[in-house]
């Protein structure tokens, strides 16, 4: 099983060719930077969700350092989806039998934060043997979204009184026409 990033760095690079301790040197140093310039907090975790690597953007998202959070628990270092309190139960577990990409939104508890999580399984062969996870804050969005389904449903309970106006406005206009009816008979 993969333990950090140097496992994942040496199973692909193994895969590839006979490739020299420097070259893996270099590869690990490479998708290092590529990894660390993602804007969007990133993290690998093996298939016991321990954190394998974890980019600068979740880093500073969680305010703790890369030693306090490699081969930790994904769920202990950012409880995204309550994991915790499920016992464990990652909704992405599909991701790794399926073998695919899952995507999912949620609301971190503590922060109040909403995020969208993408993971991606890393299949080698045929055998998922780590995930990526890539998060993208998305509160902004969401608090927009609550305030157009709250205008909605204000608009809607504006819409039903208007309606029960309406319909009050009919029973009383026939109430008022019936009543003109009877005076012009008791003039005749």
């Amino acid at each position: 099983m993969l333990k950090n990033f140097d496992d994942c760095i040496n199973l692909f690079s193994d895969d590839e060719s006979q490739m020299t301790e420097q070259e893996k040197a270099a590869l690990r140093v490479g998708c290092m930077k590529v990894l660390n310039v993602i804007s969007n907090p990133t993290i690998i975790l093996n298939n016991d969700f321990d954190i394998m690597f974890a980019n600068k953007a979740f880093l500073k998202c969680i305010d703790k350092s890369t030693d306090s959070v490699i081969g930790e628990k994904c769920f202990d270092v950012f409880d995204c989806c309550g994991v915790k309190e499920q016992n464990g139960a990652c909704p992405f577990s599909d991701s790794i039998k399926e073998k695919k990409s899952k995507k999912i939104e949620f609301c971190q508890h503590n922060s109040g934060k909403y995020w969208e999580m993408i993971v991606d399984p890393c299949i080698h062969n045929k055998n998922v043997v780590a995930c990526i996870h890539f998060f993208r804050e998305i509160t902004s969005r969401k608090l927009k979204e609550q305030k157009i389904i709250d205008e909605f449903d204000d608009l809607s309970e504006d819409m039903e009184k208007i309606s029960d106006l309406m319909e009050h406005r009919e029973i009383r206009m026939a109430e008022l026409k019936d009543k003109i009816h009877e005076l012009e008979k008791e003039r005749i």
